[in-house]
């Protein structure tokens, strides 16, 4: 969680943030984080809606012991969505980066996809949800999204520029 110290941008909630030990002192406000109380690891990253901006750090990607949810909807984070967060596969709640301005690998280059990182497909364990609507993706859906087979709730890719069909590896799940 340190490494969201990078992230630029007029935070709604930051008190505590990288002052100290983050599960025993609550950075970023109550609810933010959840922790592990014997161990002291990070499970789930909640900043939504929080005034985030600039980018996200590949370092998110070492945080593999997260595996309540990753909640960073509705800010401002402009970079691309790094492959590293393909390495959060203990991840079983929510995947959610909706509502930000991702510039893919093309990074908003003209003639550049702005992608869905292929090693998202990883998060196999992930069952609630998986949101990256209204981002400014304009690639296709990759097949390894078809990998998530646990996932029954909500796959949201909505408003974005997708390019092709729907994958057939990417199928309804049974409620």
């Amino acid at each position: 969680a340190a490494t969201l110290g990078t992230t630029t941008g007029a935070w709604t909630t930051r008190e505590g943030w990288m002052t100290s030990d983050p599960c025993s002192n609550g950075w970023g406000g109550a609810g933010a984080l959840t922790c592990n109380s014997i161990t002291g690891e990070v499970l789930g990253l909640d900043l939504a809606n929080n005034g985030l901006g600039g980018y996200l750090p590949t370092q998110l990607g070492q945080l593999t012991s997260l595996s309540v949810a990753v909640d960073l909807s509705d800010n401002a984070i402009a970079s691309t969505i790094p492959t590293e967060l393909g390495r959060l596969t203990a991840l079983v709640g929510g995947f959610d980066l909706g509502k930000n301005s991702f510039a893919g690998a093309g990074g908003g280059t003209p003639g550049k996809s702005n992608t869905i990182p292929t090693q998202l497909g990883r998060l196999v364990l992930l069952v609630s949800s998986f949101n990256l609507e209204a981002n400014g993706l304009d690639s296709s859906i990759p097949t390894q999204i078809g990998t998530m087979t646990s996932m029954v709730k909500d796959l949201n890719l909505l408003k974005n520029a997708l390019t092709a069909s729907i994958p057939t590896q990417v199928t309804p799940r049974p409620p």
